[in-house]
């Protein structure tokens, strides 16, 4: 009982409207930090409740790889979770993969979004894959050659996307 409240308390301070982006993304980043010391357990039952938090703090300006890293963790360990939001997880990891100024951003999104693949069901995975091809073509052009080789990779994970 403690945690849900307290997990509703982290909700309300990250939907506040009064954080910034930057504030709102570093808060979300400390959390990240702490997920990975939650037993099995409990990040299953409060996985779900944090997930769309995590996910609507993507965005290409404000997005670190460490808060990609956290996306990763969670689609690892709470698949379950990750499920429901793949309709704005998917949309939001090709943005950032697309238009993040940085280089090791932009290669942390394609890894997240090959993670997908990997991670998720076929079944929640597949109604994306013509979205994500569609939005990793522009990437393929990316001036960086290490973004072009990931962006390569995840594009064939997803094109060989297979039940």
């Amino acid at each position: 009982a403690v945690v849900s409240t307290q997990s509703t308390g982290v909700t309300q301070l990250i939907g506040s409207s009064d954080l910034t982006d930057e504030i709102r993304c570093s808060v979300v980043r400390g959390i990240g930090s702490l997920l990975s010391a939650l037993p099995e357990s409990l990040l299953s039952t409060e996985g779900a409740s944090l997930t769309p938090i995590i996910f609507s703090s993507l965005s290409p300006s404000t997005t670190d790889c460490q808060g990609l890293r956290v996306v990763q963790f969670l689609l690892k360990r709470v698949p379950s979770a990750t499920t429901m939001h793949l309709d704005t997880l998917v949309p939001q990891l090709i943005t950032v993969s697309r238009d993040s100024p940085s280089v090791e951003v932009r290669v942390e999104g394609l890894k997240t979004l090959e993670s997908v693949c990997s991670e998720v069901h076929f079944t929640h995975v597949h109604l994306h894959r013509a979205r994500v091809v569609r939005g990793l073509r522009e990437v393929l052009s990316d001036r960086k050659r290490v973004v072009r080789s990931a962006a390569s990779r995840t594009l064939d994970k997803w094109i060989m996307l297979e039940p």
